[in-house]
């Protein structure tokens, strides 16, 4: 088993990174820094296309997209582990969720983060592409964002009805959407009103991996 893993601390490949961890793989790792332009290189260009991170190389095929990363090393990894679910409805529930992390939640983060203030916590790097010069940045983009992320966590916390976890156990899922959520906690978020991802969240601080992570 060889993995490289491209990654840039305090950017969505820290879903990677904890997923990496959870499951206990060795990976090579390559720090990239997105304020020195490292993803917009023509030798990391190579390698993504999209100039994003994270990346996962496994047995010479590449893996882009933290979800699409997720879902391939939790069915390669993760089910004798009990941290992913076998094929059958529960495996749909899990690509359900992760998916739904990144189109919807993810993008909703990114774009709050994307109207906060640079070196403000959780604020997009400014070596992004989705960094938004401040001269272009207008008051109701933010306000737009804000009710985008409420949106999001209304959903959340609504799947957690009932739940300890997403799937009923513990599961790579909750590892991803456990970044993307400690993401908006970084921002500065008031997410008190939601009490179920709140008691989620609290459950998710007692694996030591993101136990590890949050005391970053």
């Amino acid at each position: 088993m060889s993995i490289t893993f491209y990654h840039s601390p305090m950017s969505t490949s820290s879903i990677t990174e904890a997923v990496i961890a959870e499951l206990a793989l060795s990976a090579e790792t390559i720090l990239v820094d997105i304020d020195a332009g490292d993803t917009q290189t023509e030798s990391f260009l190579k390698i993504n296309p999209n100039g994003r991170v994270p990346v996962v190389i496994h047995e010479g095929v590449t893996i882009t997209e933290s979800a699409a990363i997720t879902l391939y090393l939790g069915e390669r990894f993760g089910v004798d582990k009990n941290l992913f679910p076998a094929l059958g409805p529960l495996r749909a529930e899990a690509m359900t969720w992760t998916v739904w992390a990144n189109v919807n939640l993810a993008n909703a983060a990114g774009k709050l983060a994307a109207e906060l203030p640079p070196d403000t916590p959780g604020a997009v790097q400014q070596g992004s592409q989705d960094f938004v010069a401040m001269e272009l940045r207008r008051p109701a983009d933010l306000t737009k964002a804000k009710a985008g992320i409420t949106s999001c966590f209304n959903i959340l916390n609504a799947g957690l009805e009932n739940k300890d976890y997403l799937l009923g156990d513990y599961s790579l899922v909750d590892t991803h959407m456990f970044v993307l959520v400690a993401w908006a906690m970084f921002m500065e978020l008031d997410l008190s009103e939601f009490k179920n991802v709140m008691m989620w969240f609290e459950r998710c601080c007692q694996r030591p991996v993101l136990a590890a992570m949050m005391e970053e």
